[in-house]
């Protein structure tokens, strides 16, 4: 081997150390830029479960009124694993926090039902108005049965 290879082996093996080595650094950099991205992801992400958390006890806060329900299996476990991740304390929370979600989803539903809710009721007293004036309208005495009576005493 001649002196001139020899010396390019040499310096193509400091070069392989060299890349090496920046190799190296450059994926220590990398996995530690990694590392705290996903540090700050798994803040954030925490961040945003407590604050999802606290709205959701927040809205289930004013719940005065019980309602018992049966529900299917996979409802069941959709309700459980409110209660597992902590996002609610109890099956009746997550019951009432699946049933105001739904209703809040279909809210241009519940609205059309109120407003036709409001017309049968308004139609019911109207009824009610008609058939109360028909009854007083029955016991009053008409006038040419007061003069019938008034002919048959005499």
């Amino acid at each position: 081997m001649t002196e001139g290879s020899m010396e390019a082996r040499r310096g193509a093996r400091e070069n392989l150390s060299e890349i090496k080595a920046n190799t190296g650094e450059l994926f220590g950099h990398a996995a530690e830029a990694v590392g705290e991205a996903v540090g700050k992801g798994v803040v954030m992400a925490e961040g945003v479960g407590e604050n999802f958390t606290s709205a959701v006890r927040d809205m289930l806060h004013n719940r005065v009124n019980t309602v018992m329900l049966k529900v299917d299996d996979a409802t069941l476990k959709s309700i459980d694993t409110l209660v597992e991740a902590r996002i609610v304390n109890s099956r009746s929370e997550g019951a009432a926090f699946l049933v105001m979600e739904g209703i809040k989803h279909r809210k241009p539903l519940f609205d059309a039902i109120s407003d036709k809710i409001d017309a049968i009721r308004q139609a019911r007293e109207d009824l009610q108005s008609l058939l109360g004036n028909a009854d007083a309208q029955a016991t009053e005495p008409v006038a040419s049965d007061v003069e019938d009576a008034g002919a048959n005493s005499e």
